[in-house]
């Protein structure tokens, strides 16, 4: 599997981003980086899905996680970044993202 994009998913809720990151997995052959946790509005819990793999198996699994969270009203954001630069990879969280 060439690592080569990023898929970020924000959802609500550390449960849903469990389910969310469940259904990529089994969605596609990627990689789930990390979940990172933050602090939203009103104290809610955000919760941001770090996934990896090449273009269209990072495209399927974000998908398949959005539409799981979107059945519970816990998205805020989605992204896919198709072949992240190198240079970025290695500046996030100094190199702690296994690409």
């Amino acid at each position: 599997m060439k690592n080569s994009s990023l898929g970020l998913i924000e959802v609500n809720g550390y449960g849903t981003a469990i389910s969310a990151a469940d259904e990529a997995l089994k969605a596609a052959a990627v990689k789930i980086l990390r979940l990172e946790p933050t602090i939203g509005a009103a104290g809610s819990l955000g919760v941001t899905l770090f996934i990896s793999g090449d273009v269209a198996a990072v495209k399927a699994a974000i998908s398949a996680a959005q539409n799981k969270a979107e059945k519970l009203n816990t998205v805020s954001s989605v992204k896919v970044i198709p072949n992240l630069d190198e240079k970025v990879k290695s500046g996030m969280y100094k190199g702690s993202l296994d690409f």
